[in-house]
Formats: C-alpha cells, sequence, structure tokens
C-alpha cells in the first residue's frame, strides 16, 4: 500500500503577499505600458534573482511566456510556520525580495498584494482534454542561448490564447538538501534546477488539423531545446512511460535500479503497465 504524510502549517490570518506581474517586451502590447525591456531581458532578471543566495525559500515565482504574449511572474512569498505571526516582519521580506521582478521593466499589470486565497497558485487556464499538447522536463544549467532559443518561440508561436504558453519554475530550497534515497523522485528534485512546461491549446481540436499539427510542432521545438539540459532524459522502452515521461518529466531515472528490485519482486510479468511504468527486465 502506497502511504502518504502531509504536512499542513497555518497561514497568517491576514494571508500571504502574492499575485501576477505583466510584462510586454519592447516593441509588443500597448505601447505605453511596454516594459522596455526584451522577452530575455525579462526572462534573465529573473533567472539571475532565484539563483541568488540572498533570495529566500520563502519566495516562489512561477515565470509564464505567454505564446505571442506577455511575460508573467506567478509570485508568492510563504512564510515558514515557525515565522508566520510576526505579519509586519514578513510583509517587509515579502515586499524586498519581490521587489527586483517588479522593478525591472514597466508593468502593465501588478497584482501582487496581500491575499488570503489565490487560485492563480494552481491553475493557467481549462480546455478541453483532447484539445491541447504538452511535454516537458526537469532540467539542469540552462544557458542563456538556451533560454534565448525560448524567448523566440515564445513570440513566434502559431496561437495566442490562455492555455499556450512556455512554464519555468524554479526548483530550490528544501528540495536541494533531499537524500537520495528519501523516495522515488527525491534525486531528480535534487538535481534539477527548473520544472519547464510547454503547452499549447488549439481550440478548434481536430477539426483544424493544420493548424493542430502547427502547435504540436511548435512544442516539440520547444522540447529540442531543453531537452540536452534534462536531469533524466526518457529511456523508455513503452509507450506509456515515454508519454509521461515527455509530459510531466522524468522523475523516477535516478532510484531506477532500486525500483527494478521491487517491481521483479512483486510484478515480475510486468501486469501493470499502463501507466508510467518501470520494467522488472
Amino acid at each position: 500500500a502506497t502511504k502518504l504524510v502531509y504536512n499542513l502549517s497555518p497561514l497568517p490570518k491576514e494571508g500571504v503577499y502574492c499575485g501576477d506581474i505583466v510584462k510586454f517586451p519592447i516593441g509588443e502590447g500597448p505601447p505605453i505600458w511596454n516594459s522596455n525591456k526584451t522577452r530575455l531581458e525579462l526572462i534573465m532578471n529573473h533567472v539571475q534573482h532565484f539563483n541568488k543566495d540572498s533570495t529566500p525559500d520563502e519566495l516562489s515565482a512561477q515565470l509564464v511566456l505567454a505564446a505571442q504574449g506577455p511575460v508573467v511572474a506567478r509570485v508568492a512569498y510563504i512564510p515558514n510556520e515557525k515565522d508566520n505571526s510576526n505579519t509586519e516582519e514578513n510583509l517587509a521580506k515579502a515586499k524586498e525580495s519581490i521587489a527586483p521582478l517588479q522593478d525591472c521593466g514597466t508593468s502593465l499589470m501588478d497584482t501582487v498584494k496581500m491575499r488570503s486565497y489565490f487560485s492563480g497558485l494552481q491553475k493557467m487556464a481549462v480546455f478541453k482534454s483532447s484539445y491541447y499538447y504538452q511535454k516537458a522536463g526537469h532540467c539542469k544549467g540552462l544557458t542563456e542561448e538556451a533560454f534565448g532559443k525560448l524567448c523566440d518561440l515564445a513570440k513566434n508561436a502559431p496561437v495566442s490564447n490562455a492555455g499556450s504558453a512556455i512554464l519555468i519554475q524554479p526548483m530550490r530550497g528544501c528540495l536541494k538538501e533531499l537524500k537520495d534515497d528519501a523516495f522515488p523522485t527525491s534525486k531528480s528534485f535534487k538535481q534539477m534546477d527548473y520544472w519547464i512546461v510547454l503547452v499549447v491549446n488549439f481550440p478548434k481540436g481536430k477539426s483544424d488539423p493544420e493548424m493542430r499539427e502547427k502547435c504540436m510542432e511548435w512544442v516539440r521545438e520547444c522540447y529540442k531545446v531543453i531537452e540536452p539540459f534534462q536531469v533524466n532524459p526518457s529511456q523508455a522502452d513503452n509507450e506509456a512511460t515515454k508519454y509521461w515521461d515527455e509530459s510531466q518529466g522524468n522523475t523516477i531515472a535516478g532510484s531506477q535500479d532500486r525500483l527494478v528490485q521491487i517491481k521483479k519482486k512483486y510484478d515480475p510479468d510486468n501486469f501493470f503497465k499502463n501507466n508510467r511504468n518501470v520494467s522488472p527486465k
């Protein structure tokens, strides 16, 4: 049986400091609210901020490169449990940690404030499952050149809608302190710097096969950029596992040998093979 253990930490009654920072690259979007920064400058400011030792682990910020659209930093400063009683001090720390993201160029919109709940932390868009295509990777050591290629691809995407984007989530903090054998995915999480999700929504689905193929090819081109930087590139020998590795990122390769031994013991004939699979061979 699988046992899941959750630790829930109480939030300050005033809530947490979070929201969206939306900036259009220079030459795009409304002229008077243009950031005056290139898409790459906005991204590298974000990346460099999270590479600093001084950036607190309490700060999380997903970077969204919207297809043919703005650069969005979805930020949240969530204090740890032992520090969450001093709201005034935490608010000052939150503002200081998020300021470098806010101050890089002019924002079209900045919704960062104290909130009791922020649904944006859970979802980007809702659309029919058969109308989108996705790949992802757990990446380490992406270069500025690679980020530049992702910027060009975001700008020249075949569609522009709320379900199409390149999502970059910095992975840091306690993840870097995990023991390799803490759980099946710990070794992968410990090594990765970013979880990058490449997703596109083609509104007409299969009724417009030409646009559908263009959208899928766009994701494949984005994937080619991040593939050399993956911590655990997929080496799947079956379609089900290959699908999960490429759409979500390969999380278990670091524990592959140990999981193979478990699989040999409890499922030597590989009867359970339709989801992400570890072959007993």
